[in-house]
């Protein structure tokens, strides 16, 4: 059950994301994007040590949010194989809709390394959604 509202929550925020990406982007893309990142969102998750030593499964959902991320960045094209942002796609996509005084304070917000991958790409997302 957990599991299903985390990924209602990862639909919403991607919704929002592919509103505010769709200029750049095509639809398609960022669809087959979310389909093909929400059927490979537990790899690497260990959903029966999570539970145990997680009981309200906070981390699992923290864990399964941060892969999809950065399965769904990476599908997209802003983040690169070795899971760095693709800074120059993203400038692009900002300087279209936003003042470029602003631009570059968001830029720096927004793809700021957080310490991993999936943090990073949570943050990204987020600067979008909010």
């Amino acid at each position: 059950m957990k599991v299903a509202i985390t990924l209602v929550i990862c639909m919403a925020l991607f919704s929002a994301v592919m509103a505010a990406i769709h200029e750049t982007l095509t639809e398609q893309k960022v669809q087959d994007a979310y389909k093909k990142c929400a059927n490979d969102i537990t790899v690497g998750v260990n959903r029966d040590k999570s539970v145990g030593s997680d009981p309200d499964g906070a981390h699992l959902k923290s864990v399964i949010t941060g892969k999809m991320s950065v399965c769904f960045l990476k599908e997209i094209g802003l983040m690169n194989a070795d899971n760095t942002l693709n800074i120059t796609e993203m400038k692009q996509i900002v300087e279209k809709r936003i003042d470029p005084a602003y631009a570059k304070k968001f830029l720096e917000a927004c793809t700021a390394d957080k310490g991993s991958p999936e943090a990073t790409a949570m943050n990204l997302i987020q600067c979008f959604v909010i």
